[in-house]
């Protein structure tokens, strides 16, 4: 996932604040993806951070967030 693609998808979930939120996370946790990308554990399937945002917002799905063809 580009980090462009990843920032769009956190405003159109409300914002950083509103991301982080939805998450359990801080804003710093959050604000951190705008700049590395999601945690290794989004592909590992240790969390599920690309679902919360998926639900938030209506332009991405997970599968566009991480990058991976539709099933």
């Amino acid at each position: 996932m580009t980090k462009e693609k990843l920032k769009d998808a956190i405003h159109e979930a409300g914002g950083i604040k509103s991301v982080a939120q939805g998450c359990g996370l801080t804003y710093e946790a959050v604000r951190k993806w705008t700049f590395n990308g999601l945690p290794r554990t989004e592909w590992t399937g240790e969390t599920s951070y690309c679902k919360t945002i998926s639900k938030m917002q209506s332009k991405y799905s997970v599968d566009d967030l991480l990058d991976r063809a539709a099933v």
